[in-house]
């Protein structure tokens, strides 16, 4: 899930509270400033209860912790305040009937035209039950008749709102998950490029240049001073080459992106002498590798050759919904406007890394203070929607362990 999807029902929840909160304030500011001679002893007491359901309900969804089973509950007690308070105002006749017209709107909050077609025809037949109770003094019941209609046309009209806010939700949805796969379907391609330079590279010119410098050192002539330049050259160049082929694709990769991150760490910590601790909780594997490990690459490398830093750690861990990556150096920090600079100047590496998590609805935050270090923190969803999207990096992923762990047929 990512958190865009995790933060919405917690929005709505909190939306339909204010309302809620502000609906209880209206019922009373109305019926104590238009007319309150029909209000029975019994209205403000409830008034009173339904500002403490209104306020406590407020406080729960504010609070993140709101539990599942509070949604059925919410909307009995709402419906039997709002038909109480009816008919301690007066009944049919009473304005609070207006309100009734407010449950329907709320309804199509839900994204589900079952909801809201059912609360429809809640707000319906409260509203037929009150007047049955307390009826309109001295009509014939017309007035309740074109009260209903109204609201019935209200009732159909929220539950194809909701209708169409849930079809475009779920083509918002389907629209992502066509993102992820293009995202997966493009690091494997990039992988699977990695993989053939590195091992062309490794093939022709590193095992020719090693060859010449066998020759070489075997001539009658090496020790002449034009020659030794010639093989410091190689020795050179092959170091290169190989540190080249390492940037590619580290050979540890082949047994998991845990033992490539490490290995791509023991390097720097070799050749820039930075201490570099990994820590890879196994369960946050398979999901998101690629990902992760193009992004551990990244943070790494710009950590260690480009902040200067001397202590650089990488955290992965899991905690559904989500899996989190984190990146802490020491070292001097990102200038305001940095990436913004690099983009111009064509380095795209922690741009281009940002514009794939974005889109497996993920988050990569930049926490950064000159001088003294930066934080990157990545978040990645592991279930639901996004799940589909994993299934098919999966089967693209360019990890053998990868595509065992999420079901994947072997590449033939």
């Amino acid at each position: 899930m990512s958190n865009a999807e995790h933060r919405r029902p917690f929005a709505d929840a909190f939306g339909l509270a204010v309302l809620r909160v502000m609906l209880v304030l209206i019922i009373a500011f109305g019926e104590e400033t238009v007319d309150s001679t029909r209000l029975s002893r019994a209205f403000w007491p409830l008034v009173a209860l339904a500002g403490v359901w209104a306020t406590g309900i407020l406080l729960v969804s504010s609070s993140g912790r709101r539990p599942t089973w509070l949604t059925p509950v919410e909307t009995g007690v709402d419906f039997a305040l709002l038909c109480a308070l009816n008919l301690a105002s007066g009944g049919a006749a009473s304005q609070i009937r207006i309100a009734f017209f407010a449950v329907p709107l709320l309804g199509s909050f839900t994204l589900r035209p079952r909801f809201a077609a059912l609360w429809s025809a809640l707000a319906v037949g409260g509203y037929l039950a009150v007047s049955l109770v307390r009826p309109v003094p001295h009509s014939d019941g017309s007035e309740v008749g074109v009260t209903a209609l109204y609201l019935a046309w209200v009732g159909i009209a929220a539950t194809l709102l909701a209708w169409r806010l849930a079809r475009r939700r779920d083509r918002i949805e389907q629209l992502a998950i066509h993102r992820g796969r293009l995202v997966a379907q493009a690091l494997a391609a990039e992988e699977r490029a990695h993989k053939q330079i590195a091992y062309e590279l490794h093939d022709e010119p590193v095992q020719t240049l090693a060859a010449a410098r066998v020759i070489l050192s075997g001539h009658p002539a090496h020790e002449d001073p034009r020659l030794q330049k010639v093989d410091v050259a190689i020795v050179k160049t092959l170091e290169n080459l190989r540190g080249l082929i390492f940037d590619l694709r580290p050979l540890a990769i082949e047994h998991g992106i845990a033992g490539a991150l490490e290995e791509i760490a023991e390097y720097h910590s070799a050749h820039d002498r930075t201490t570099i601790d990994v820590q890879i909780d196994p369960a946050a594997l398979g999901a998101h590798d690629d990902v992760v490990f193009a992004l551990g690459r990244e943070l790494l490398t710009n950590a260690s050759k480009h902040a200067r830093a001397h202590r650089i750690e990488l955290r992965l861990t899991k905690q559904r919904p989500t899996l989190t990556l984190t990146v802490t150096d020491d070292g001097t920090g990102i200038p305001e406007g940095r990436e913004q600079e690099a983009l111009r100047h064509g380095h795209v590496g922690l741009a281009a890394t940002r514009e794939r998590v974005e889109a497996l609805g993920g988050t990569l935050h930049i926490d950064t203070v000159p001088g003294k270090g930066t934080t990157v923190t990545t978040t990645l969803p592991t279930r639901r929607a996004n799940d589909r999207a994993t299934a098919a990096a999966g089967a693209a992923s360019p990890y053998p362990q990868d595509r065992r762990a999420l079901g994947a047929q072997p590449a033939s």
